[in-house]
């Protein structure tokens, strides 16, 4: 059994804004002639099958929303809107995101919960684009993890 813990908002609103800069300097510098076109999906079996993904533990990768490209494979809309997300190794290979995963406030929180060793094993910034993406069917992301932290860097409810 899993324990999850959302620090909701958790951050200062500058930190915040930051990380989210930073993203949106990565989605600039990526050039999409590099990238395959893949598409991120929670339906059984879809990214088992696909190498870019299951190879990007340790890499920074980025996937597409399911109706990102046209029957050409050209972008329906700006990359930055056309992200579901970036991962999975932001924490290990971006200066930023590194300072961002390893800052004194996460370790804080990890010790407030007993954890004796933990460990990042992956990292990844989920977009949540507007009128483009597929569905979210249930799923589990938690197989083998004990514990999972979430930073919300958006609350839509502030």
């Amino acid at each position: 059994m899993a324990t999850w813990l959302y620090l909701l908002c958790s951050q200062r609103q500058s930190v915040r804004r930051y990380v989210r800069h930073r993203c949106c300097q990565l989605v600039d510098d990526m050039k999409l002639e590099e990238h395959p076109r893949t598409v991120f999906s929670t339906q059984p079996g879809r990214q088992a099958n696909d190498d870019y993904f299951m190879t990007s533990g340790d890499k920074i990768r980025y996937f597409f929303e399911e109706e990102a490209f046209d029957e050409n494979g050209k972008l329906k809309v700006d990359k930055h809107l056309s992200l579901n997300k970036i991962g999975h190794a932001l924490h290990a290979l971006d200066p930023e995101f590194k300072r961002f995963t390893f800052q004194e406030k996460i370790k804080a929180t990890c010790q407030s919960l007993s954890m004796k060793k933990p460990v990042v094993v992956q990292s990844m910034y989920i977009f949540k684009q507007p009128g483009i993406g597929g569905e979210v069917t249930p799923h589990q992301d938690s197989t083998f993890y004990t514990h999972i932290l979430w930073t919300l860097l958006d609350c839509g409810f502030h």
